[in-house]
């Protein structure tokens, strides 16, 4: 997991010690990601280097940026595959793919109007 949260740090910015909501939302997206695989809230902390309570409020946290901060879900997704044991290229992909989805079906709307009518 350490390995995990210094390649979001190279990606996304920050640090551990730092206290930058950059480097915050990494240490919350890789407590959310060990949490779902199992691990438990005081196991995390201790990798970490932080209080298990803060972990809890970080994974509490995540639920909320994960549907309104901008940026975060793709962060999560990354880390997810990452952790994983998944590798970036299969992420590139998979984006990759969904813009042709939603490519396709802006081309379908144009033809046949929208769907939600």
């Amino acid at each position: 997991m350490l390995r995990l949260t210094e390649i979001l740090y190279d990606i996304y910015g920050g640090s551990d010690d730092d206290r930058r909501l950059e480097s915050v939302r990494v240490r919350n997206v890789c407590s959310a990601v060990a949490h779902e695989a199992g691990l438990t809230y005081a196991n995390i902390g201790r990798i970490l280097g932080k209080n298990h309570s803060t972990v809890i409020h970080g994974v509490r946290t995540h639920y909320n940026d994960i549907n309104f901060s901008d940026g975060y879900k793709e962060m999560y997704m990354r880390a997810k595959m990452l952790f994983s044991g998944g590798k970036e290229e299969d992420l590139i992909e998979m984006k990759e793919y969904i813009t042709f989805l939603k490519y396709r079906l802006s081309q379908y709307e144009e033809l046949y109007g929208d769907l939600d009518e």
